[in-house]
């Protein structure tokens, strides 16, 4: 046998001699209380003084991952928090990076996992845990919900009326969306391609920052508004004035503070008679007082909201993103570069992105592009698109398929209001042009330039953000125009290569060579939306040089004391006599 069966062996014969010890029954697999469980044993412990009789599963994966433990009844036994509707006891974290085992101590394993379960168990009988109820209450929430919510809705959001979009589709199934107004919620259907039979929209109360609930959760309206009567009228009464306009049915979506974070979480309204809660008054017109007795045994019905929105998707980036939110980017150029570029910045937290771009995307143009072969004969512009709304729908994208002086000509405001420029085109007479535009034009936004060497030798990103100091220009050769940082030191017109048949030429570097640039481009232009750069700099990085050997390629003597694979940050020096900075 291999290893891993020899492991199996032993793992299985060390369970059961330590279940043998503590007088527990090993279960047949019909009795297993989940599935992806290859072993199971029955036993009573101990906790805060009564028997409690649970259940350990072994996982398939056990011990790389750690056992599972069910109670086998919750009857007589109070609710308590840690434990779901399936009876798991949750005693760890469920992702076993966070928690530091030697997968070897099979015994060490299991008696630690019960003793955890007996923690739980014992805090949950003495009440001793019940604030984590607090700290979980989405997770009980969510338990029995009628149906699930996607939402784009920031939870600081701080207006009082929200729309939700019902999709009904063929099969007479409902999407909802969750947005702040009729024209988010349309653009997200459109952009998540939620095609249906019908779309309603609907109005949402949303009650901001409100106490947490504690379970168990109200199931009737007289059991929430006796919550909200004691600890806040003034909701209650929101409630029954939006329910009585809205002739009784309706959303509700709240706000609040868990762990110093917002959490969402929602319920509705649908009463069993209409007529009967009208009687005697025309729908929508009853008095507050009349309208609360007569819904008071109306069940009301959970829903989950399932954040789409930027704040919750971008929390794991590690830094607060929510200023990117209200920030646009102009990338000039949707090649390779400029593609990945454009989504990076998405993917960090940009709200909207400016796409401009002349040109189709071709067969030859996807080995190093973001967007694939399906997207092929499209607009670079519309590609680019497609796959940053496929990620993120709530993003804002603008496309012109025009070239830049095109696009200024017609959208100079536009793009003069945006937060920052980036040219991606490695054209040198366009860059000299936006380069002049930002010395010529106060209102022109800042600049990046970014672009790679042949064979990706170099990649390089410059930042131009304050007119005082040296540009573009001064960067480049007076004689021949080459830029005076560039690693290859022939330029790059002497790398262009043709496919057979005179197709199409182009400059030889690989996909990994365009994310090196997109990437430092890309940590430029976050500085710089940061308002952390103040000063006119630029990024180089230097690939792998040992392809100079490789293609007789002679390097510029400034990188000869530099290692491959490394970072060099300079400032841009300013030339007395440049006609842009210097005039």
């Amino acid at each position: 046998m291999g290893y891993l069966e020899d492991r199996e062996v032993s793992t299985l014969d060390a369970s059961r001699t330590y279940f043998d010890g503590i007088n527990f029954t090993e279960l047949h697999k019909p009795d297993f209380p989940s599935g992806g469980t290859k072993a199971a044993w029955k036993g009573s412990i101990q906790c805060a003084g009564q028997a409690v009789e649970i259940i350990l599963a072994l996982p398939k994966d056990f011990p790389d991952v750690l056992p599972k433990i069910y109670l086998t009844s919750q009857e007589n036994l109070p609710l308590m928090p840690h434990i779901d509707e399936k009876s798991f006891v949750c005693t760890y974290d469920t992702d076993t990076r966070q928690v530091t085992f030697f997968s070897e101590d099979i015994e060490g394993i299991l008696s630690d996992s019960i003793d955890k379960a007996r923690k739980v168990i014992s805090d949950g009988i003495n009440k001793e845990n019940t604030i984590d109820f607090v700290d979980e209450m989405l997770a009980y929430w969510d338990i029995g919900i009628q149906f699930p919510v996607l939402s784009v809705v920031d939870p600081q959001t701080t207006l009082q009326t929200l729309i939700i979009a019902e999709i009904q589709n063929q099969n007479k199934s409902i999407v909802r969306i969750l947005a702040e107004n009729r024209e988010a919620a349309a653009k997200i259907v459109t952009n998540m391609k939620l095609t249906g039979v019908s779309t309603k929209y609907h109005p949402v109360l949303f009650l901001s920052n409100i106490s947490p609930f504690i379970p168990p959760f109200p199931k009737t309206n007289v059991e929430l508004f006796e919550i909200f009567d004691r600890d806040a009228p003034e909701i209650s009464k929101s409630i029954l004035e939006f329910l009585n306009k809205q002739k009784y049915s309706g959303y509700i979506v709240f706000s609040t503070s868990i762990n110093g974070q917002l959490a969402l979480g929602g319920w509705f309204h649908r009463p069993q008679n209409i007529k009967e809660i009208s009687r005697g008054f025309r729908p929508g017109h009853l008095e507050i007082d009349t309208l609360k007795t007569r819904i008071a045994g109306s069940i009301i019905h959970r829903f989950k909201l399932i954040r789409l929105d930027s704040k919750r998707i971008h929390s794991r980036v590690g830094l607060d993103t929510g200023n990117l939110r209200n920030k646009t980017v102009c990338v000039v150029g949707c090649g390779s570069i400029g593609s990945k570029v454009a989504f990076n910045l998405v993917r960090e937290g940009v709200g909207t992105i400016i796409l401009v771009d002349d040109e189709v995307l071709k067969p030859e143009n996807v080995g190093r592009h973001l967007c694939g072969i399906s997207s092929w004969n499209q607009n670079k512009v519309d590609a680019v698109e497609s796959r940053i709304i496929d990620h993120y729908p709530d993003v804002k994208v603008i496309c012109i398929p025009e070239t830049f002086h095109q696009a200024y000509i017609q959208h100079s405001e536009m793009i003069n209001s945006a937060d920052l420029v980036i040219s991606c085109t490695a054209n040198l007479a366009l860059e000299r042009t936006l380069n002049n535009l930002f010395y010529t034009n106060p209102e022109f936004p800042p600049l990046i330039f970014s672009w790679t060497e042949p064979y990706g030798i170099a990649s390089h990103a410059l930042a131009i953000v304050q007119r005082s100091e040296g540009c573009f220009e001064c960067c480049l050769s007076p004689k021949n125009l080459h830029f005076l940082r560039e690693a290859v030191n022939s330029g790059p017109d002497t790398f262009f290569l043709n496919e057979a048949g005179c197709q199409t030429s182009f400059i030889p570097y690989s996909a990994l060579d365009v994310d090196q640039a997109a990437t430092i481009s890309t940590r430029l232009s976050l500085r710089l939306l940061f308002g952390e750069l103040f000063e006119n700099i630029g990024m180089a990085y230097l690939g792998d040089i040992s392809k100079a050997k490789t293609h007789n390629i002679k390097l510029s003597k400034q990188y000869d004391d530099i290692a491959a694979f490394s970072n060099i940050t300079y400032k841009v020096k300013k030339w007395d006599d440049c006609k842009v900075c210097s005039g």
